[in-house]
């Protein structure tokens, strides 16, 4: 390309004249190089994937929507589908003023119109060039009808087929599905199973030519049956090599580093103590909330459940719950409400004496937080889903969730409650934390396959704290109680033994200091309903450090809180 010799970046811009680039360069844009028209030769692409580039940017000359230039561009971006580097395009209408889509510019009228600092303002919103090729494809059809669809579906795995970058590749099946309603789990699927025919359709007609071949040979007069066989083995062989799968993936920095510039930063937790500390529950990944009996795995879940749909109103969470039914988890949820809505906030069972016209000893709540609670979740009704099958087992919740993700756009998240009551796959397992495990790893598999976090619950048996030594006697805010219950703080290997820590990305463990404290007692104090000191201990985290995060839990209504101004934590 013309002016190649004059730049130094790996980033380079792309116009279609000379003109472009001479005044680009005037300007003080220095990493513009020109096609000298409006067509992108192999020879240029042969250049520029040969320069080892880190990326390119086109900005070729716009003439309306249905001129030149649009096709040269969507042209240029089949051809250099397959190149070694990024691609990005400055979307044409970005360079037209106020909308008018028939006037004609290009990078030289635009530079001189809007200064180069407008013009570094219209490179910074460039965009994939895949992706926008992809939607180029996609409204060429009438998404609307199941054709439409099809020959969009069938055209964009075309596509597919010459990009060489799996990020790209993601990203236009992201586009495709955004568009289209399908998975994009169910188009890489049909991608793979392309992909699988055409390999095969390939090897048998290599194979039939190696046949073809050997039967002519041994059917002349002067044939060395030895070596003809000796020839067909050495042409089995290498169709044996081409057809092989496990090998490992190119080592590439860029596309690793792509990957991480591009990554989604993952779902804040709602709670400041615990987004302090860097974690995050990240997509195709599974997170697991560990907890003994009684301390809080169900409340912590629900609380956070609520926490992402406050905080993430476009998205869509899935619930399921193994242990209670839907009007247990919407009088729960109402319940945490309450408390974030009012001081004096409802219990699970004011709640269900209030709705059933029961009088009550003590007052209730103000019914004003009530119905803004039960408002907020009719709100939520059409992006939150709860599903309750407690006989349900891994692979059927897996296809369940696969089947909502089919209705709409794949789930923001996914909470479970809890891991050890969710029934394996099918098979024959000879120790139960083998089906644990196996659980684990198709909830992991579930989070990849939707590309969202899957969270959930998982009981550590109570051996953990019948190992500790036992809480001295003494009021529950002596200091020698609280050191005594700190120690029986689950670990890691608490985890372990029930076979889920492996497959987890995230590892956080639950400890109720009321609920150890009341449960070593035996029959509790007068004051178990008083909020008590919480912890979230991070026990495991592929993205950031380990560290606990303190909490407080107020029991009666379910909700668990950070320390408001003034409250002390037990030391």
């Amino acid at each position: 390309p013309f002016g190649s010799e004059r730049v130094r970046s790996r980033d380079l811009i792309l116009v279609e004249g000379f003109l472009d680039c001479l005044s680009l360069h005037a300007a003080g844009q220095d990493n513009v190089v020109a096609l000298g028209g409006a067509a992108l030769t192999e020879e240029q692409i042969e250049t520029l994937s040969t320069a080892r580039i880190h990326s390119l940017t086109l900005n070729l000359d716009y003439d309306g929507p249905d001129g030149v230039g649009e096709k040269a561009l969507l042209q240029a971006l089949d051809r250099i589908a397959g190149a070694p580097f990024s691609v990005y395009i400055v979307n044409p209408a970005d360079m037209v003023d106020n909308g008018n889509v028939t006037d004609k510019v290009d990078p030289d009228l635009y530079v001189r119109t809007h200064g180069i600092d407008g013009y570094n303002e219209l490179i910074a919103k460039a965009v994939k060039g895949p992706v926008y090729r992809a939607q180029r494809i996609l409204a060429a059809y009438d998404l609307t009808t199941d054709r439409g669809r099809d020959d969009a579906i069938r055209e964009i795995l075309e596509y597919l087929g010459k990009l060489s970058s799996e990020l790209d590749r993601e990203d236009v099946l992201r586009a495709t599905a955004a568009a289209t309603g399908y998975t994009e789990g169910a188009l890489a699927a049909t991608l793979d199973e392309i992909a699988q025919r055409e390999a095969g359709d390939r090897t048998a007609r290599e194979l039939r030519r190696a046949l073809d071949h050997a039967q002519g040979q041994l059917s002349r007069p002067d044939n060395d049956a030895r070596k003809v066989a000796d020839e067909v083995l050495g042409q089995l062989l290498d169709l044996r090599r081409q057809n092989a799968t496990d090998g490992p993936a190119e080592f590439s920095v860029d596309t690793i580093l792509e990957s991480i510039r591009t990554a989604d930063e993952g779902r804040l937790s709602g709670w400041r103590p615990l987004d302090d500390l860097g974690v995050r529950f990240h997509p195709a990944e599974l997170a697991v909330l560990g907890a003994r009996t009684g301390h809080g795995k169900t409340t912590a879940l629900l609380c956070l459940l609520l926490n992402w749909l406050e905080a993430y109103p476009e998205e869509r969470f899935v619930f399921f719950s193994y242990e209670l039914p839907p009007e247990a988890v919407l009088l729960k949820l109402a319940s945490a409400l309450t408390r974030r809505y009012a001081s004096d906030g409802w219990t699970y069972y004011e709640i269900r004496d209030w709705l059933q016209g029961r009088e009550r000893a003590n007052h209730f709540g103000n019914p004003a937080s009530l119905d803004q609670a039960f408002d907020f979740l009719r709100a939520c009704e059409e992006r939150l889903a709860v599903v309750y099958r407690p006989g349900w087992s891994v692979t059927e919740l897996a296809a369940h969730a696969h089947g909502l993700a089919a209705q709409g756009e794949p789930p923001g998240g996914i909470l479970v409650d809890y891991l050890q009551l969710i029934g394996p796959p099918d098979g024959h397992y000879d120790r139960r934390d083998i089906e644990v495990s196996q659980v684990a790893r198709h909830l992991k598999a579930l989070a990849v396959g939707l590309s969202c976090p899957v969270v959930s619950a998982a009981q550590i048996g109570r051996q953990a704290a019948q190992q500790a030594e036992r809480i001295p006697p003494g009021d529950f805010d002596d200091r020698t109680v609280q050191e005594a219950i700190r120690r029986r703080r689950p670990q890691l290997h608490h985890l372990r033994e029930g076979g889920s820590e492996q497959e987890a990305d995230l590892v956080v463990g639950l400890l109720n200091y009321r609920a150890d404290y009341l449960e070593d007692r035996g029959n509790g104090p007068a004051d178990r309903d008083l909020p008590g000191p919480f912890e979230m201990l991070v026990l495991k985290n592929r993205y950031g450090p380990l560290g606990t995060a303190r909490m407080v839990l107020e029991g009666p209504t379910g909700t668990l809180r950070e320390l408001e101004v003034g409250e002390e934590w037990y030391e």
